[in-house]
């Protein structure tokens, strides 16, 4: 199974994000360029831009992993 199929709510939400902005810019954005930064979790799953951490995943919010 696919995180698109484990997380359909979120990819819902991105599929959104890309119809109004671009899915040039919102694949951008979800891989933290241009100030993007993204985590998602659903049905037990989480996703966040890699290399970012955040405040739900490590109590840090837009910090860098070492």
């Amino acid at each position: 199974m696919s995180l698109r199929d484990e997380m359909p709510v979120v990819t819902e939400f991105v599929e959104a994000l890309r119809e109004a902005f671009g899915v040039g810019t919102v694949n951008e954005w979800l891989r933290g360029q241009d100030g993007g930064w993204f985590c998602a979790r659903e049905n037990g799953k989480r996703w966040c831009t890699p290399g970012l951490i955040c405040k739900r995943c490590e109590e840090t919010l837009g910090g860098r992993r070492k």
